[in-house]
């Protein structure tokens, strides 16, 4: 490109920059002078991945690790409405250590098809006109890059916990996103329910299986041990916890999750955003 041209093109991105909140950048496939520029102007780079795909690293990856240091760099994983949960996210953070954060995004499937650019030009009108879905993923993400995400905090109660599903079906009725979660005690569980199923039939189902389970006194009376710290061993309550999630890490709930403990050896708060 000569040097009018790019002097053309600079002022033409910087003016962009001013006049909308956020400026998208797509790279190109290689190492291009554009993927450099994208890179250099980038204040976050967003990795797009396939979460159904192997994790492996792309050329594009490690030159960004490279040239893009210390810029905020965000994993986005799509994947297809109405597939599978996601899964192996571990690995891909693994590989990734620079990443500062991720995202799962189900997508519809009409993403994942390639077609014409007269296709797309005319999918992306359509798309462009209709009012956007505040509890898509899509929104969730754009909210998170322009700072405004909404977080819901559940706290501890006990049986009281139960009250969380009829709090949550209110916020959903009345319009208000759910874009992270965290809790503690009970609210742990019911925030992890919600973050793993996203649907508020599905969670009221498995959080009543689970309540009466632990209404069973005879379990109860099984589980008492000498009182040094607890009454109770916890053992059958951790059974009851593994039957509902089974092996599922955090870094796979499709909504951002944490959960805090208290660490009584240290007395110390312990936050929780990865592992099992």
């Amino acid at each position: 490109m000569d040097q009018s041209n790019e002097y053309r093109l600079t002022s033409w991105l910087a003016q962009q920059e001013d006049q909308h909140k956020i400026a998208l950048y797509q790279c190109d496939n290689s190492n291009t002078t554009w993927t450099q520029r994208c890179v250099r102007q980038a204040d976050c780079v967003l990795i797009v991945g396939l979460g159904d795909r192997p994790p492996s690293i792309g050329k594009i990856e490690k030159e960004v690790e490279r040239m893009a240091m210390r810029t905020q760099k965000e994993l986005i994983l799509l994947h297809k409405e109405g597939g599978e949960r996601p899964n192996n996210t571990l690995t891909w953070l693994n590989m990734r250590t620079w990443v500062s954060s991720h995202h799962h995004i189900q997508c519809s499937k009409r993403m994942f098809i390639r077609r014409s650019q007269f296709r797309i030009n005319e999918l992306y009108s359509k798309v462009l006109m209709s009012e956007p879905n505040v509890h898509s993923d899509f929104s969730r993400l754009a909210r998170w890059l322009t700072g405004t995400s909404v977080g819901l905090v559940l706290g501890g109660g006990g049986a009281r916990g139960a009250s969380h599903i009829g709090m949550i079906k209110a916020i959903q009725e009345a319009g208000i996103p759910i874009d992270m979660v965290g809790g503690v005690s009970i609210g742990a569980f019911m925030g992890a329910l919600w973050c793993s199923e996203r649907n508020i039939v599905t969670v009221t189902q498995k959080a009543r299986e689970w309540s009466k389970k632990m209404t069973h006194w005879w379990r109860q009376i099984l589980d008492l041990t000498y009182p040094a710290t607890s009454m109770f061993t916890g053992s059958y309550f951790n059974q009851t916890i593994y039957k509902t999630f089974g092996d599922t890490y955090i870094e796979d709930l499709w909504i951002p999750y944490f959960t805090l403990t208290t660490d009584i050896t240290s007395s110390v708060m312990r936050t929780h955003t990865h592992g099992l």
